[in-house]
């Protein structure tokens, strides 16, 4: 998901990314080195959005809920 934004949102916009896997993240840091910042915890990203995207994921339901609101 991160991965799509990162190549729609403007170059001179910062994704700010958070995951409870830190591997995730700074993998994907050092794959995009421009334009992302890891963020230690959630409360930063909520502090420095202007807006935000989250996935929620069930047990019983594979797909992401965000997609059935697009």
């Amino acid at each position: 998901m991160a991965k799509n934004l990162r190549a729609k949102v403007p170059a001179e916009d910062t994704l700010f990314v958070h995951d409870v896997n830190t591997a995730a993240s700074k993998k994907f840091l050092e794959e995009n080195p421009t334009g992302v910042q890891v963020a230690e915890n959630v409360r930063e990203i909520a502090e420095k959005a202007v807006s935000s995207i989250s996935p929620f994921y069930t047990l019983h339901d594979e797909t992401s809920s965000f997609s059935k609101f697009i």
